[in-house]
């Protein structure tokens, strides 16, 4: 999305750096080729190390955990915005299904596009592409580590599992990605001059403003439907967000090649207990 699709022969602009030689790369070659070399860019070492955390993350059992109990603002506006009549709304959807079929439409789409519309996509437009799966993948790793080790009653009393609400980190998650490939989109199509309609920053503004209204709406229905509290809602917000920009990639980075170490650091000093970690 970010990037501007091209017929073969064609080039696109480059995200940056070495991205003009991975679109290079591109012009006449297999779907699948393109595919690969993406997937080589988007899976690093450390990427496998937090794909396999994050997949035994889904399987961790609930524990009674550590209690979090809300705050007395918490129960104040919860008892404000919160409805007692058991109706539910739109924003009660499961979190996973539209940012999963926006994901996966994308992505198959593009391969169909390659494969049989002779749109030469590079590596470079998988690679992002990928990494919206990866952001996704990563929030529900993370969503789930604070549900499964803290514990905190739901207002409706339904289980313990209140903070933080994985509706708002997905919805903020999926929001902020888009907004920032829309941007980098946008930008691209205002230096060619092919934007229509309106300014760049116009365009900017209008989908953050749908992107990120949605999100809003949906961390609202949360505290509406007495299904968390606004602390959960605002941690799920700030913790999708950061996921997602923390992992689009702004720059590309070499492909699957350079070694990556990882070194725990961990004593006793008269300080206290000194932790450091390097990757």
């Amino acid at each position: 999305m970010s990037q501007l699709p091209t017929a073969k022969g064609q080039s696109a602009p480059a995200l940056h750096g070495a991205g003009s030689n991975w679109q290079a790369r591109s012009e006449g070659r297999r779907f699948y080729q393109n595919f690969y070399d993406g997937l080589r860019l988007s899976v690093q070492r450390t990427d496998l190390t937090l794909m396999a955390a994050s997949l035994l993350l889904e399987q961790q059992d609930k524990w009674p955990g550590l209690a979090l109990p809300p705050s007395r603002l918490d129960l104040s506006l919860s008892s404000q915005f919160a409805r007692a009549d058991g109706k539910r709304c739109l924003g009660a959807i499961s979190p996973r299904y539209y940012p999963r079929v926006v994901a996966t439409f994308r992505l198959g789409a593009v391969v169909l596009l390659d494969a049989f519309a002779g749109r030469d996509y590079s590596p470079l437009t998988y690679f992002k592409f990928i990494r919206f799966h990866q952001a996704l993948l990563y929030n529900t790793a993370f969503t789930h580590l604070a549900k499964r080790n803290l514990s905190r009653t739901r207002p409706d009393g339904s289980d313990t599992q209140s903070f933080f609400s994985g509706h708002t980190s997905t919805v903020f998650a999926t929001s902020t990605f888009l907004y920032l490939e829309l941007r980098d989109f946008f930008s691209q199509a205002a230096a060619t001059g092919s934007l229509p309609i309106f300014s760049e920053r116009d365009w900017k503004r209008l989908t953050g403003a749908v992107l990120y209204g949605w999100a809003a709406y949906v961390g609202y229905s949360r505290i509406h439907d007495r299904k968390h509290y606004p602390t959960d809602v605002i941690a799920g917000a700030l913790s999708g967000a950061l996921i997602s920009y923390l992992a689009y990639p702004r720059q590309p980075r070499a492909p699957y090649t350079q070694p990556s170490s990882w070194k725990l650091n961990a004593g006793f000093s008269p300080a206290g207990l000194q932790m450091s970690v390097q990757f």
